[in-house]
């Protein structure tokens, strides 16, 4: 279950989020994190919200390949954000998904390794 931590509103403390699917098995009112009680909790299962995530990958490359991986990259709006000689290292943020397709198309070229977020998100009202 991805885990989101923002700044609290008083700025002594921070909240945290936890991002269920719809239909979800455990209720969250029960979730108690390092045996705290949970003050607030906004539940995304009910109502309309946006969700994103963000991936770095680092992408093996040679001089064959590195022009195609750029190229898809640019397809997905990805960004490059590191330049090696052997690998290129790549931010992506969108919908699960979006990542998870642009995932597939990179392991034809090699992950040599690979960070994800999980889901963050607001809800839309």
């Amino acid at each position: 279950m991805p885990v989101r931590v923002f700044p609290h509103r008083l700025k002594r403390a921070a909240d945290i989020g936890i991002v269920m699917k719809p239909g979800g098995k455990r209720d969250p009112q029960r979730g108690e994190p390092r045996g705290r009680k949970v003050d607030h909790i906004v539940d995304f299962r009910e109502g309309e919200y946006v969700d994103r995530e963000l991936v770095l990958v680092k992408v093996s490359v040679d001089s064959r390949t590195r022009a195609e991986v750029m190229q898809v990259t640019d397809i997905f709006r990805a960004k490059i954000v590191d330049v090696q000689p052997k690998t290129l290292t790549i931010e992506i943020t969108g919908d699960e998904s979006k990542v998870d397709k642009f995932l597939e198309l990179m392991k034809s070229f090699g992950i040599v390794e690979l960070t994800r977020t999980g889901k963050v998100a607001l809800p839309r009202k």
